[in-house]
């Protein structure tokens, strides 16, 4: 990925933020709702692939299947978790706009944590310690390419045997792993091809179409066909 996958999430969400900020705003219109929330989903598509990419190089490969699901859960997680609280904020606040306006506050402030103390790979976190790094390093299988990397000055000692491969070697053995896999356009062709890529997409667009529609008109239902008051309901 050129860009790595820190600052595609980074934008990716501090998009999304900027079309929620602007969605009360543009309700005037028909057309620039639709403009908004359009826009926002198509930044928001930049998201999951990012959290693939940052997972491929944070995650160690016999739990990437886990953390995948825990980072793909935290989604309908959010989605529950502001079902709830949107008629709250709505009572208690200043009408629909405000519960737009508080996320928007809420996802920015996330934004600058992220920016903060995110990192494109363990290689680059400047945080991270001598033996977490060559923890991750053993983990995604990078370490036998390590014997290729020119010994540095600390290599001459008795226990240099023991000692923890700099941030500088790894940087250079991930970009030549990294390098060997890009500039081949074969896999998409073999992307498009596959069966069961296509079938992903498929399952994919069913379940969110009926989740959004859900999502969506699941308050109008209970308000108009059961006569819920979802404010009082919730709170």
């Amino acid at each position: 990925m050129r860009f790595g996958g820190k600052y595609v999430l980074l934008f990716s969400a501090g998009w999304a933020m900027l079309c929620s900020f602007l969605t009360p705003v543009s309700t005037h219109s028909f057309p620039g709702l639709l403009f908004v929330r359009t826009a926002m989903g198509v930044g928001e598509s930049m998201s999951y692939p990012a959290i693939v990419e940052l997972l491929s190089k944070w995650a160690p490969p016999k739990e990437r299947s886990r953390l995948c699901s825990i980072a793909y859960a935290g989604a309908y997680v959010g989605t529950i978790f502001s079902l709830f609280m949107t008629p709250v904020t709505m009572k208690y606040g200043y009408g629909w706009p405000f519960s737009f306006y508080l996320y928007a506050a809420h996802g920015s402030f996330a934004c600058c944590i992220w920016w903060i103390f995110g990192a494109n790979s363990p290689a680059q976190d400047d945080r991270i310690s001598p033996e977490e790094l060559n923890y991750h390093l053993v983990a995604s299988g990078a370490a036998t390419a390590m014997q290729k990397v020119a010994p540095s000055p600390a290599a001459a000692e008795p226990d240099a045997s023991n000692s923890v491969p700099t941030v500088t070697q790894v940087v250079l053995v991930q970009s030549n792993i990294a390098g060997a896999s890009t500039g081949n356009s074969e896999i998409w062709h073999t992307l498009l091809r596959s069966k069961a890529v296509w079938a992903i997409i498929v399952q994919n667009f069913c379940i969110n179409w009926s989740l959004y529609v859900l999502i969506s008109w699941l308050p109008d239902y209970f308000s108009q066909k059961w006569k819920v008051d979802v404010h009082e309901d919730v709170s």
